[in-house]
């Protein structure tokens, strides 16, 4: 009828964009939110309102990827993950280079640019990982 069938996207951002991708999985009921190095969206007040608003997506279905020495604070990262996912004792998986099975996975890998790094080709296996997990 001239909509997208949000059911079957996958979105996907990195930095501000895993913030946009986030805010639009709560908006619409997508498939999976996949979000890179990110989202920033909080401040010394606390996580931006949207965040913990009702999702239309399930929480289950925002998957993560970050790296740990992020300049814009993985920890934080990890905390907004964890509120989109309603999960507050989630823990990020370590990995390398491979192919995750978990959904909020983090790298400890040396990089010149841990907050770039995420959207690297080094990285093209955990991005398939995620993919994997978001289609399923």
């Amino acid at each position: 009828e001239g909509q997208p069938d949000w059911s079957k996207i996958v979105v996907v951002g990195h930095s501000q964009g895993s913030g946009h991708a986030g805010y639009l999985a709560k908006k619409h009921p997508m498939k999976a939110a996949i979000l890179l190095a990110g989202p920033q969206d909080t401040t010394a007040a606390g996580p931006a309102s949207w965040m913990s608003a009702p999702s239309e997506t399930p929480a289950d279905r925002y998957l993560s990827f970050t790296h740990r020495d992020d300049f814009f604070d993985s920890s934080s990262q990890i905390a907004a993950v964890r509120l989109l996912r309603e999960d507050p004792k989630a823990q990020p998986t370590l990995v390398d280079h491979q192919n995750p099975n978990r959904p909020i996975v983090m790298s400890e890998a040396e990089v010149r640019d841990p907050h770039m790094s995420v959207i690297t080709p080094q990285f093209e296996d955990v991005w398939s990982g995620l993919l994997d997990q978001a289609i399923q």
